[in-house]
């Protein structure tokens, strides 16, 4: 279970090659940086440069849920490497929210103290089955941070889903 955390902590690099040179794949993220949203658009994109040769972007659904504020994106990081001089490589990593990260920390907090719960519940009642005890043991401590890894890789995928839509492809033609 604990190897599923990586995802979330240590996320994997995916690497993107391209035969064009730097400065016009730096031109061609300043593009999709400064596009804005149409009213029934599909995404929102907000994007920046964090160094010369380091990008964020994030992407939110438009017409999404209402989430009070509370992003559940996760944030695409991407590091642009000149190869040679006509060929430049874009190293990506996401990032999840914090919003994922505080409810899998809840989730594990909760799954430590319906531990102890069923420990003392066992205890005290040596005779008896604690077959409640024992079914929310369960749930607490496997299912809840499943599903929460699971939410993350949904939005992580999304957003390498993203980038290859606005960044990637126009890169290619």
């Amino acid at each position: 279970m604990f190897k599923y955390f990586d995802k979330i902590f240590k996320p994997r690099a995916i690497v993107y090659s391209y035969d064009k040179p730097k400065t016009i794949i730096e031109e061609k993220i300043a593009e999709v940086f400064a596009k804005r949203s149409k009213f029934f658009s599909e995404v929102r994109i907000y994007g920046s440069f964090t160094s010369n040769e380091t990008f964020e972007l994030t992407f939110t659904p438009l017409l999404g849920a209402n989430t009070y504020g509370v992003n559940y994106s996760s944030t695409l990081i991407g590091r642009i490497i000149q190869a040679s001089d006509s060929s430049t490589q874009i190293e990506i990593k996401t990032k999840p929210s914090i919003a994922f990260v505080i409810l899998l920390i809840i989730s594990l907090i909760a799954s430590i103290i319906s531990l102890i719960v069923a420990i003392i519940y066992l205890l005290e009642l040596l005779i008896a089955t604690p077959t409640g005890s024992s079914f929310w043991l369960i749930i607490m401590l496997i299912i809840s941070p499943a599903f929460i890894i699971w939410f993350v890789n949904i939005s992580n995928a999304g957003a390498i889903d993203r980038f290859e839509m606005f960044v990637d492809n126009p890169l290619r033609q």
